[in-house]
């Protein structure tokens, strides 16, 4: 088969340019002050960051398992001599289609059906819930027995109005006559000996509550687990690993169980009550173990609405759990805090890290900020042309930039570009510019003069006091600029995550991955851009600006190389079927623009260059690292242009449904074409030429130079 289509123009003129404006706004610095001091505070917060976010995700796991090498605690598990009385809680609501087959899975186990006892608590259900489980129990014929006295042993708890889950668990412990309580959901189904498996482990009376494991099949009954990848894998080698050494921070809700007198009344707002009353086991001074032959079935959901409200409720119950139970977040009142704020605490922070690492990458020096300034302007003029020759009719491309409309991703998108167009950029470069105007209006001779004088529009006020007002001005668009910047960048990427639907694009890291990508090639050009300005106008380079540069460009790149690569370990994590896609195309078709080109010469040399000379830095010849810087910077870019085209052209490589390859032909002429795509990428360096020469003339970039004197201030207000 063959495809075309409207990439090519996108993934030359694309998201890489928006964030060299971003970058500049690092340190509002008027040109000609001398080489910013590096920030430490900033470095250090960065690096903080960055260790805190390898922690939560690679450092707790391998503490772990060297914690569990040095000193394991393995449980005493047995099989008790005289079977303990077991009471099996089942909370219910409007369970009609599932309730019957949970009761004959429990029925069933192989735990001696007269120590078994089954409670089903119906939480307000309004179906047919309460009447099949009476059914059942009126064919129950096995009694349990306690103190002399002989009990059902299968019985239902009504609760006439629903309450939630906490309460109806509340009120299934309160009518146990078990020892032991497991809890059980309604959807999942026991293996034979999976309460058998459970009961073993209080064999050990340090042990106070055990959590099962939760196995995912392709449908219920099946006799093959599903594979769902690494991530759950590793959850439940983590998991294990935690009992070995102590205690797991919480349990699975679908099985785990307790023994009854360590069970504290569940508050009714709580959220994770599988977390919630482990814990409270924990905090008492039992341990809560994991034991992965006690297993519960389920069937893999690929309801991913529902799939996402589920780890929505999560995150926030881990939160509520911290003000339900302040002992938590307490070495002295949680036995297990390094595992409990590693496993659970530490991931709930990490988006708060990720922005620490992202505003602490982000400071520019101030010489280049006028230089970013104009390559942003003079790219982002570039931006909607690649729309228009697409459309066909210019009209169309100005319209949905000034007409937003909701239903219209694309049209959205000429609004949020119109928006930080004009809006931002314009408006700060004519505040940071407008002093230069006045006087530049007032020295230059003939025709250059009389441009400058216009872009006055009339205001050459140049006191002191009005120069501090340009200043506020521009800081406040600053602050209204940088989400501005995300906003387009991260739409970008939702166009093409969301809308476009392809499976190498429809992933949720897609917008950030655009976020992230953008800023580091906006890093290179502004270093690129710099070096290459200087040595055509023969002075010499700011050093020690460079170095700045450099080692934020730095930073920036391992924030955005890791975003990347969790995008594929993500992939693998899930086992995504389009990962083997993928991997065919990655070792074919795309094996010098992904494999060499973006991924080695793009990513890996860039890493190590910068990174040996934050390293050795003062062994490394200026000269040498002026080298690097640019070389770097080169790499960079090229490599941002290969996950352009391997994300914009390898993405209509294969099928939508993953049965077949496609192939991609760009023609030669044409609105699509090769001449078009080389036209619009020398374009903006076409007009930055100009608006370097009329906008940053050589005394605007040699630091030490001075700018030209002000004349007498005019009164405030006046206009020519």
């Amino acid at each position: 088969m063959t495809r075309s289509g409207a990439g090519v123009p996108i993934s030359c003129t694309g998201g890489t340019p928006f964030a060299v404006y971003w970058l500049g706004r690092g340190v509002r610095a008027r040109p000609g002050l001398p080489s910013p001091v590096r920030r430490t505070p900033m470095k250090i917060l960065f690096w903080l960051s960055l260790v805190y976010i390898l922690y939560a995700y690679a450092g707790y796991p391998l503490a772990l398992w060297i914690w569990a090498r040095v000193r394991p605690r393995p449980v005493a598990k047995a099989a008790p001599a005289a079977e303990p009385l077991v009471t099996a809680v089942v909370a219910a609501r409007n369970e009609e289609r599932n309730i019957g087959k949970r009761i004959e899975n429990l029925l069933s186990q192989t735990y001696p059906p007269r120590k078994l006892e089954i409670v089903v608590v119906s939480d307000g259900s309004t179906d047919g819930t309460e009447r099949v489980v009476e059914e059942y129990a009126a064919r129950e014929t096995a009694h349990i027995e306690r103190g002399g006295e002989r009990f059902p042993r299968l019985r239902l708890a009504r609760i006439p109005e629903s309450r939630g889950k906490p309460n109806a668990l509340n009120t299934g412990v309160g009518l146990a006559h078990g020892e032991i309580v497991v809890f059980a959901d309604a959807r999942q189904a026991f293996d034979p000996g999976a309460v058998r498996e459970l009961v073993g482990n209080f064999a050990d009376p340090a042990v106070g509550s055990v959590s099962g494991e939760l196995a995912f099949y392709d449908r219920p009954g099946a006799g093959v687990k599903t594979e769902i990848g690494l991530y759950w894998k590793i959850e439940k080698w983590i998991r294990k690993t935690e009992g070995l050494v102590h205690s797991i921070a919480g349990a699975t809700g679908a099985i785990y169980a307790i023994r009854r007198e360590l069970f504290e009344r569940i508050p009714d707002e709580t959220i994770l009550d599988d977390v919630y009353v482990p814990m409270k086991i924990v905090c008492r001074g039992y341990r809560n173990v994991f034991d992965e032959r006690a297993i519960a079935r389920d069937e893999f959901s690929m309801n991913l609405p529902v799939e996402r409200r589920r780890k929505v409720r999560t995150l926030l119950g881990n939160y509520q759990l911290l003000r339900l139970m302040p002992e938590l977040s307490s070495p002295a009142g949680n036995p297990i805090f390094f595992q409990f704020f590693s496993h659970k605490i530490a991931r709930l922070f990490v988006p708060f890290f990720f922005i620490a690492l992202f505003v602490s990458s982000i400071f520019v020096p101030g010489p280049v900020y006028r230089l970013a300034l104009l390559t942003s302007l003079a790219f982002l003029l570039c931006a909607p042309l690649p729309l228009l020759f697409h459309l066909g009719h210019p009209e169309r491309c100005l319209e949905i930039m000034m007409t937003p409309h909701l239903t219209s991703p694309m049209a959205m998108f000429g609004f949020v570009y119109a928006w930080y167009l004009m809006a931002v950029l314009l408006l700060e470069l004519w505040f940071d510019y407008r002093r230069d105007f006045v006087v530049w209006s007032q020295t230059e001779p003939g025709l250059r003069g009389i441009i400058y004088r216009l872009f006055t529009v009339g205001v050459m006020d140049v006191s002191e006091e009005a120069v501090r007002l340009d200043e506020r001005l521009g800081r406040i668009l600053t602050i209204i600029g940088i989400p501005s910047a995300f906003l387009l960048h991260g739409y970008v990427g939702f166009i093409f995550g969301s809308v476009k639907a392809n499976p190498w694009w429809g992933n949720v890291l897609m917008p950030i991955i655009f976020i992230f990508s953008a800023i580091v090639s906006g890093m290179a050009l502004c270093v690129f851009l710099y070096m290459t300005i200087n040595w055509g106008r023969r002075t010499p380079q700011n050093v020690p600006c460079l170095d700045a540069m450099a080692m934020f460009l730095f930073y920036a790149l391992v924030v955005d190389a890791s975003i990347e690569a969790l995008d594929w370990i993500h992939r693998l994590y899930a086992a995504d079927e389009s990962i083997h896609i993928l991997k065919t195309l990655a070792s074919g078709k795309l094996f010098y623009t992904l494999l060499v080109g973006q991924a080695f010469f793009g990513t890996l040399v860039p890493l190590l260059a910068l990174g040996s000379v934050q390293l050795f830095r003062r062994r490394i010849p200026v000269l040498w690292r002026e080298r690097l810087y640019f070389l770097s910077s080169v790499l960079i870019l090229l490599g941002v242009f290969a996950m352009r085209w391997n994300v914009v052209i390898g993405g209509q490589l294969f099928s939508k449904s993953l049965r077949g390859f496609t192939s991609y032909k760009m023609e030669a002429a044409g609105h699509e074409g090769w001449f078009m795509a080389l036209f619009l990428m020398v374009l903006p360096f076409i007009i930055l030429t100009v608006l370097l020469k009329y906008f940053l003339p050589i005394k605007h970039v040699l630091p030490h130079e001075e700018a030209p004197p002000a004349p007498p201030a005019a009164p405030a207000g006046a206009a020519s």
